[in-house]
């Protein structure tokens, strides 16, 4: 797959997940990847639920060529750049709580609140294109 039709592919998926989660706040929570129940879904969780409904078996790396590094940069809270979490310090006070995980994201915030906040992380990560950074390499 070429990077543009990746890049392609990746903003149609995740306008998609971004739909989802606005359409039903109640149905997100970061600390569900992919319950049982199929209603309710993290970021990472909604992309893969709607990949399998195109009868796609999503592999990250081998799929989209996303490392494990980029690929948990949606699905994790503690993950998420710090720049996008201070962004968000003025409304959400999100900025100081940058050590917390996806169940206490749950724990502290509304689903409306969440929801507007991971709308706002996708927007971030498709604007930035994080699926491009490279982790931080170990000089020997």
């Amino acid at each position: 797959m070429e990077n543009k039709e990746r890049d392609e592919q990746l903003v149609e998926l995740f306008t998609q997940v971004k739909q989802k989660i606005q359409e039903h706040p109640e149905h997100f929570e970061m600390c569900n990847y992919d319950a049982q129940c199929g209603t309710v879904h993290c970021i990472g969780g909604w992309a893969n639920f709607l990949l399998r409904k195109q009868g796609i078996r999503i592999d990250w790396e081998n799929h989209f060529k996303l490392s494990f590094f980029n690929s948990k940069k949606l699905e994790f809270v503690s993950d998420w750049p710090d720049s996008f979490k201070h962004s968000l310090l003025p409304k959400y006070n999100l900025g100081e709580k940058a050590k917390y995980d996806n169940w206490e994201f749950d724990r502290i915030f509304s689903p409306e609140q969440r929801q507007e906040i991971a709308c706002a992380r996708i927007d971030w990560f498709l604007t930035n294109k994080e699926w491009e950074l490279k982790p931080f390499s170990v000089v020997e």
